[in-house]
């Protein structure tokens, strides 16, 4: 009984640490997803990324919705016979650790960008204020979550 109760305590004290840690940002992502994960969609994606990460430095900072109709604007002119679809959601995002640093799990605004249905692998990275700080890529995303992180968000 006493094992159980260290071991609860334990894992709520962690939990609760976490916490604490974590100060909330609902910081705005970027993510793009290929058509599909056939090698030329992937390709095109990351065509797709470098010529948005150019598009991105040469405006200043625009607030996601003014982003959202300059990029329409952009992927028409640069890519007329493609279905590029540019939206402003909020987006479901797992959880990641990258340098030490432990990005929760959670729904964020995201500007998302659909190459056509969008059903393949994506990139994704914080866009303001962090641009270009955090970046991934991925065909299969777990998520991973804490009930008592949950509990206490």
């Amino acid at each position: 009984m006493r094992k159980l109760l260290f071991c609860f305590s334990l894992l709520l004290g962690i939990s609760l640490f976490l916490v604490s840690c974590y100060h909330e940002q609902q910081e705005v992502r970027i993510r793009i997803l290929s058509k599909d994960n056939q090698e030329s969609s992937i390709i095109f994606k990351n065509e797709l990324k470098e010529e948005t990460l150019k598009l991105l430095k040469k405006t200043s900072y625009l607030e996601p919705v003014e982003l959202t109709s300059y990029l329409k604007k952009e992927y028409l002119k640069l890519y007329p016979n493609k279905e590029i679809f540019v939206s402003f959601e909020d987006v479901m995002f797992p959880s990641k650790i990258l340098d030490g640093k432990f990005i929760p799990s959670g729904k964020y605004p995201t500007v998302l960008i659909k190459i056509e249905e969008g059903s393949g692998s994506n990139w994704w990275s914080i866009l303001y204020p962090e641009f270009f700080g955090v970046s991934y890529e991925s065909s299969d995303e777990v998520e991973y979550r804490s009930y008592f992180f949950d509990l206490f968000k």
